[in-house]
Formats: structure tokens, sequence, C-alpha cells
């Protein structure tokens, strides 16, 4: 130490010769030199904001101002150029000059490789949105299968749907052939069931005579039925089942009359019956028309009144609209 503090009075009272003071200062320079980078050196390089979007591209650039709906910033690379601005919502995080960090919209950015896998589409000038992904719980994922239509072939048969049907029908019970319409309401409880309320009115008419008397007869056969589809989906159409059960009305009026007149009679009769339908049908559903659907259907109905029973076949056509 008494060495270097003598080194350095001899310097400065130039007692030591010209070349000597020389060579002495121009180690000093270099020592200051050489300390001058050492503490440039300390000096962070990367003195810029990182803003991250949520498509996960990162722009260097210097933040000037944020508000709830946009990011204002410069481009680090042209500070003194045009102020852009972002969205804030495609924003994702914002790593500043100093170290900090700031997350705008905490969700996980696509990749590049599966936003090139799936592209979405735009519309000329406007620019491309944001892939993202969230995740959902077990929870979320039932409940969107559960509200997602449920679609077999061409038949669309979504839970909760509801449709009307109008048929022409013909009834056959021993000898006698009745010809009447039916209507009904269908609503699906399931993609493979559902319940089809239904009402029936068919008519027949006879007539005929002996020992110079001539009759008329007129039987009217109502049913109100509560039936249950089974469904089977088909690639043109549904193919169902059909079981049920209901009341049914069997009326019978019998008019005479003699053939000069003088004898004009009028009796009517009407028996009620427990029905239990069992029957299939078929719907086909066009694709141009998938809210109408033609219908044919096949059912027995096996009636019980006072320990008497009996059954009747219907045969039917029509049409069913889908709401």
């Amino acid at each position: 130490m008494k060495h270097l503090n003598f080194l350095k009075q001899k310097i400065w009272n130039n007692q030591v010769s010209p070349e000597r003071n020389s060579c002495v200062r121009r180690n000093l320079q270099f020592r200051l030199f050489l300390l001058s980078i050492t503490l440039l050196s300390c000096i962070p390089a990367n003195a810029q904001d990182i803003i991250t979007l949520r498509s996960g591209e990162q722009i260097e650039a210097r933040v000037t101002e944020i508000s709830p709906s946009e990011l204002r910033y410069k481009r680090f690379d042209n500070i003194d150029g045009p102020t852009r601005v972002v969205a804030i919502a495609d924003v994702f995080a914002i790593n500043y000059e100093n170290g900090t960090r700031e997350v705008i919209n905490p969700f996980t950015p696509v990749s590049a490789t599966q936003t090139q896998a799936a592209p979405t589409q735009q519309t000329q000038g406007q620019p491309a949105q944001q892939q993202w992904q969230t995740a959902q719980t077990p929870s979320q994922q039932t409940q969107e299968r559960q509200n997602r239509p449920q679609t077999v072939g061409n038949a669309h048969n979504t839970r909760g749907e509801t449709a009307i049907g109008v048929n022409a029908l013909v009834g056959i019970e021993g000898e006698y052939v009745d010809f009447g319409f039916g209507a009904k309401i269908l609503h699906n409880i399931s993609p493979l069931m559902r319940l089809a309320p239904e009402i029936n009115i068919l008519w027949n008419t006879s007539s005929g005579g002996f020992g110079g008397v001539s009759y008329t007869n007129v039987n009217r056969f109502m049913s109100i039925c509560a039936n249950t589809h089974i469904v089977l989906p088909l690639p043109v159409g549904n193919l169902y089942s059909l079981v049920g059960i209901g009341w049914a009305n069997l009326n019978v009026s019998v008019r005479a009359s003699a053939l000069g007149g003088s004898v004009n009679e009028s009796v009517s009769e009407s028996v009620n019956f427990l029905v239990i339908p069992l029957g299939v049908g078929f719907e086909y559903i066009s694709k141009a028309f998938p809210k109408l659907s033609l219908v044919g259907e096949s059912k027995l109905k096996f009636m019980f009144t006072d320990g008497n029973s009996g059954s009747r076949l219907y045969v039917g056509g029509g049409i069913k609209y889908k709401f």
C-alpha cells in the first residue's frame, strides 16, 4: 500500500520520467475502459415490453396506454413510429421491462400447429378470430351431449321434440268395415321413445230389408288412447312399435221403415270398452322436407266390456309434421 501511494505521488509530482509517466497513465485509462464495459454489461439488454396475444404471437413493444377495451403501444424497433392499437380481448399477457408480468386474459393460447390444422373462416377485410381452448368439466360435457340433437341416419329424433299427425283409417271387425280418420300428438321423451296420445273416429253404414220392412244401420266407433312408441331409427326414417291403453265407445243406430211408410222407428244403443292397442308403423322422412313425414300404421285393438271381449284391426296412412 505504501508503494502504491508513493507511485501516485511521484506521478502527479512529475518525479518519474515522462516515458514512465505516460505508460502509467495509459494503464489507468485501459483499466477505466474495462470498468466501463463491465458496468454497461450489467444493464439489461432487453429493455422493452413483451405483449403476448391470445393467438400465441409475441410483440416487442413499449406499452403507452391500457384501457378497458384496448391496448396502445409502439413497436420497439420503431419507437418514433405510429402508435398501434390492439383489442384488450385479444391480449393474453404483458411482460414489462422491469420484469413484472400482468395476465390480461387467463386462457391458454392455441399452439401454432393447432391453429394451422383448423384455420378459422373470416370475412374479407376483417381480422381472423383467435382460437382458444377452454377446459370443460365432466358435468359440462354431459350436459352438452344431452342438449345435442341425437341423429341416426336421416331420422332426426331429438329429445323434447313435438309433432302432430293426421291419418285416414280403415277398421275391420268380422264382416264389418269402418272408415274414418285419426289425429295424434307425438312428443319425444328420448331419441328412442315417445308419447303419442291419439283419437280415432270411424263409421260404417249398412242397409237391408225383410218382411216388407227396410232398415238402415249406422255404427260409430270412437276411441281415445294414450300410446307409447318404441322407435328404431333407419337411414330413411323410423320404424316403431306401439302399445297403449284407452277408452272406446261403440254407438249402434238402426232406423226401420215399412215399404208404404206406415212404420217408421229408430233404435240406438251405446257400449263402452276398455281398449289395449298393439301395433307397428313406419315413417318415411324426406331429405328435401325433413319436417314432413309420410306415415303408415297397422294396429290391433283389443276391447273388453262386461266380461265380453273382442278385437278390431286398423290400417291407416297419413302425414306427420314436426315443429
